[in-house]
């Protein structure tokens, strides 16, 4: 990971948003933005920019934008963060990839654009795509990166995502790749049983169990597309 790349997906503590900016609002990229030659070039644009390097090209934007239709078994989609009409970040979520277990969720291609960097963007990204992960009964969420000790932006990066965003990764801190996890928050609806009662406690304990063993076998699922290039 370059420089620029870290640099992309880093809140810089030093410049701060005007009091009077509008919100970032994040929704899941479609077809519909697929189809708009302009968004696609802006988004192509933005990722490359913001990593400082050829990150995607425009037939992958257009993929990932794609997968993000509503349909049954929706997997991988591609948050779209926009500020007053303008792209100013994006991020991915998947429900299950090969390289997480039964009920971790995934996100990464986390990117944000160098003049938004440092306003909110990057966590309202992150946001958008746990909530994403926990509505759809994931347990856990996983991330990667990779870090160099002494390197400035690398140590950023480590207060950032082990800190503020609360994953968990290896004890040491020696230079490499960093294989991070998060322990999701239960569900809104299944915090409190209070006053429902045994059998509501019963029931939405059923529920968990069968979102699990639906997540397991997505997960295999997933494990199969992957190994036949269709993921």
């Amino acid at each position: 990971m370059s420089d620029n790349e870290r640099a992309a997906i880093l809140p810089t503590p030093t410049r701060l948003p005007p009091p009077d900016r509008p919100p970032v609002t994040v929704s899941i990229g479609t077809s519909e933005l697929a189809r708009s030659s302009v968004f696609v070039s802006e988004l192509v644009s933005m990722v490359n920019r913001a990593y400082g390097k050829g990150r995607i090209g425009e037939e992958e934007a257009r993929h990932r934008l794609r997968a993000g239709d509503e349909r049954p078994h929706r997997n991988r989609v591609l948050h779209i963060a926009m500020r007053d009409g303008q792209l100013v970040g994006c991020c991915s979520s998947s429900l299950f990839v090969p390289w997480c277990g039964p009920g971790c969720g995934h996100w990464g291609l986390l990117a944000v654009d160098p003049a938004a960097q440092g306003s909110g963007v990057a966590a309202a990204l992150v946001h958008a795509a746990e909530l994403r992960l926990r509505s759809a009964g994931c347990s856990t969420a996983g991330m990667e990166f990779s870090y160099h000790v002494g390197d400035p932006l690398s140590e950023r990066l480590l207060a950032w995502y082990e800190g503020p965003l609360h994953y968990v990764g290896p004890s040491h801190q020696r230079s490499g790749f960093r294989i991070c996890r998060k322990r999701l928050p239960a569900r809104d609806d299944a915090k409190d049983t209070k006053g429902g009662g045994w059998l509501v406690a019963a029931g939405r304990l059923g529920a968990s169990s069968a979102a699990q063993i639906v997540l397991f076998v997505r997960w295999f699922v997933a494990i199969w597309l992957f190994m036949f290039g269709v993921y």
